[in-house]
Parts: structure tokens; C-alpha cells; sequence
């Protein structure tokens, strides 16, 4: 089992080296597919999730756990990537604000629906179904606590104090 779990934990490293931030989810499947295994189970979830526990792998939880390279990374984290795959759940709340951000620079101020709307289609998705919804309301919310961009009433706009 030792060997195994070093080539595991080369292999998780290497994907948060060149994807982070990951969501758990994400990493988990990612790690099955490269390992031939073709479907989760309660056994290798609790597999995995000792295994990044043990390797004190950065995380934060926003209702889903997303892992990043360091803390640094996670504070200073200004951009944002194209879904290319990946579902509105496996994005992080933090890549979503900026993306949002990002809505707010070019268009000033917007209603929340239309943000919402908006930043999805910035992060390649073309239909704003409920999950997708949510996802970009959770990133919203955090660009909100996170004085990204701020309330002016019922639209948001750019935080023009900070």
C-alpha cells in the first residue's frame, strides 16, 4: 500500500501544481481516471480524504473543499479560468469573484440576476441553470465579503472605496 499511496501523492501533487485551486471533487476524479478506477466509492473517498489529510494539503471549504498550492495562493489569487470542463461546483468561490469582478469592470453596475448571468457566460457557460446559479451567487457572496465590489442598493458595482 506505501508505494501506491507515494505514487498517489506525487500524482496529487503534481495536479494541484498545475490546477490549483482544485475542488475535492475534482481532484478525487481526476485521480480515478488516472488510476484506471471508474467509479468513487465510500471506502476510496475515505481513502483520499485521509490521504489529503495526512499530506496537510492547503484547503478551504465553502460548502465544497477546494485545495490550493499554499495560503499565498489563496489570498492573492486574482484571476479566473474557463470552466474547460469543469463543473460550476468545481470552481472556486475566489476564481468566481474575480470573475465577477471582471463583469463589474467592463459593465459598472449590474442587478444581481444579470451578474449572475454575466459572470457564468465570462466562465463559459451558456446556460445558467440552477447549479450553475449557485455556484456563481457563492462566488458573489464572497467578492461581497471580500470588498472586491460592493451593494448600491439592488446593483452591485465596483468597490469604489478599497
Amino acid at each position: 500500500q506505501g508505494e501506491f499511496t507515494d505514487s498517489i501523492v506525487k500524482h496529487i501533487n503534481m495536479v494541484i501544481e498545475n490546477e490549483a485551486p482544485i475542488s475535492k471533487h475534482l481532484l478525487v476524479k481526476k485521480m480515478l481516471k488516472a488510476y484506471g478506477i471508474s467509479r468513487n466509492s465510500i471506502r476510496l473517498n475515505a481513502y483520499f480524504s485521509n490521504v489529503f489529510r495526512e499530506m496537510g494539503l492547503f484547503s478551504n471549504d465553502h460548502g465544497d473543499t477546494f485545495f490550493w498550492k499554499n495560503e499565498d495562493q489563496m489570498h492573492t489569487f486574482r484571476i479566473y479560468r474557463k470552466a474547460s470542463g469543469r463543473e460550476a461546483y468545481d470552481i472556486a468561490p475566489e476564481e468566481i469573484a474575480n470573475a465577477a469582478l471582471q463583469v463589474l469592470e467592463e459593465q459598472f453596475a449590474m442587478n444581481e440576476e444579470t451578474l449572475v448571468r454575466e459572470t457564468a457566460r465570462l466562465l463559459g457557460f451558456a446556460n445558467v441553470r440552477e447549479n450553475v446559479s449557485l455556484s456563481m451567487k457563492r462566488g458573489i457572496t464572497l467578492g461581497l465579503s471580500k470588498r472586491l465590489f460592493e451593494m448600491d442598493g439592488k446593483r452591485y458595482r465596483i468597490n469604489n472605496n478599497g
